[in-house]
């Protein structure tokens, strides 16, 4: 019996149950569903409160503070209300240009064009707008139509666009007061630092590689390079010339000879000097003189050098237009070989010696030159008694022609001066010690 006053009861009403052995009184629920409704029954689609009557809500207390309550609006109808399917927060207010409406909790854009039409976008004159939110403009201007990788540019009346070229790094062009065009040129897309752009073929524009220190230069096709050695003029068509403007008046041009050429090269002197021209005259300073030239060298008192003596020019006496080297003009005594006919040939010594061996029975004198003076010795060998005739160019004292010493090892040295190519006067130094 309970312990309180009360009534007993003895049967109950779903969802209540008694039970007829233990009297324990027990709920039978439905999984995920609530006990509500004037009949108490479980549902998993409960209804706060009475249509017409009382209005029904649903209050969530904050974890911290507050309580968020969920109530109908006051209005007649049915409506349903569906929670997204992703985490987020319901939506209580909207920014222009939304619009959350109070009432019906719809979002809306007034002001934004939808594909049905209603919006509130509009053009100025000629640009309108359709419902559609298709943008157009009107005559007299035209519609642009998009080319890929085109450029819009302005007509006399309207906007146009100049279609893409098929063709990679043209240039846009003016037309003047007209339609631009693209180049038919073509350009690089890089470049290089310090180069020059030029044409390197017909409609495509490529780079000059630099050179340090180098001129512009072009080849006979007239194909442009930067060259430190460049080359003015082209063989057997145009001479080549380079002008120097005095800083006062006039000007030097540095042109090359006419006439076949070949390849020739001038060397510029190591110092600062001054170079010396063979139509003035000019003091020869420190110049040397190695090589022979072709043609007038330069002069020396009217007589053009063509080149520098060697020591055969100097002995032979010939040349007029060599100059002469002290090595040239002191030159060591020269061996004439013994024969019974021993030639003494004048343009090979200025002093001879020759070591007799026998007797010469024929002595011969070649190329002598009017001028010369020098010595000839005579040497005994060491059997000495040798003995020598003497060419009649010989011109002795009184007309007497001299005889050798006989000694074994004896020196006579024949002392010669010739007045002319067929007179010689000398004198026998006999046993020379």
């Amino acid at each position: 019996m309970p312990t309180t006053a009360g009534t007993l009861v003895g049967s109950a009403t779903a969802p209540l149950a008694i039970s007829a052995t233990t009297g324990t009184i027990s709920i039978t629920g439905t999984a995920g569903g609530v006990l509500a409704g004037a009949g108490a029954t479980f549902t998993a689609t409960p209804v706060l409160g009475v249509p017409g009557s009382l209005q029904g809500s649903l209050g969530l207390a904050g974890l911290t503070s507050g309580t968020v309550t969920i109530s109908p609006q006051a209005v007649a109808g049915t409506v349903a209300l569906t929670l997204p399917n992703a985490s987020g927060t319901v939506a209580a207010n909207a920014t222009s240009p939304l619009v959350l409406s109070a009432t019906t909790g719809t979002l809306t854009c007034p002001t934004c064009v939808t594909s049905s039409g209603g919006g509130a976008i509009t053009g100025t004159a000629p640009i309108s707008v359709s419902a559609a939110g298709v943008v157009s403009i009107n005559a007299p201007y035209v519609t642009l139509t998009a080319s890929n990788g085109g450029i819009v540019y302005s007509g006399a009346t309207n906007l146009a666009i100049l279609a893409a070229t098929a063709t990679a790094r043209q240039m846009l062009q003016s037309g003047a007061s007209t339609t631009p065009a693209w180049s038919t040129t073509t350009w690089p897309a890089t470049t290089t630092i310090n180069r020059i752009l030029f044409s390197s073929s017909a409609n495509v524009i490529g780079e000059i590689t630099t050179a340090n220190g180098g001129l512009l230069n072009t080849s006979s096709g007239g194909v442009p390079t930067i060259t430190p050695t460049p080359v003015i003029g082209v063989a057997g068509t145009t001479v080549g010339t380079i002008g120097f403007q005095n800083a006062t008046s006039g000007t030097i041009t540095l042109s090359p000879p006419t006439g076949a050429l070949g390849t020739v090269t001038l060397t510029m002197p190591a110092i600062t000097d001054t170079l010396m021209t063979k139509t003035s005259t000019d003091v020869m300073t420190n110049k040397t003189y190695d090589a022979q030239g072709t043609g007038n060298v330069f002069q020396l008192n009217g007589v053009t050098v063509t080149g520098k003596a060697a020591a055969s020019d100097y002995l032979a006496g010939t040349s007029t237009a060599k100059l002469i080297a002290p090595s040239v003009i002191y030159t060591a005594e020269v061996t004439t070989t013994f024969g019974s006919t021993t030639t003494f040939d004048f343009s090979l010594f200025i002093n001879t010696v020759v070591t007799l061996t026998g007797n010469i029975t024929t002595q011969t004198l070649s190329n002598i030159t009017a001028g010369k003076a020098g010595t000839i010795t005579f040497i005994q060998d060491g059997t000495g008694n040798r003995t020598t005739v003497w060419n009649t160019n010989f011109k002795f004292s009184g007309g007497t022609t001299p005889t050798l010493s006989t000694a074994a090892g004896a020196i006579d040295v024949l002392s010669y001066s010739c007045r002319t190519t067929s007179f010689c006067v000398a004198t026998l130094l006999k046993d020379v010690k």
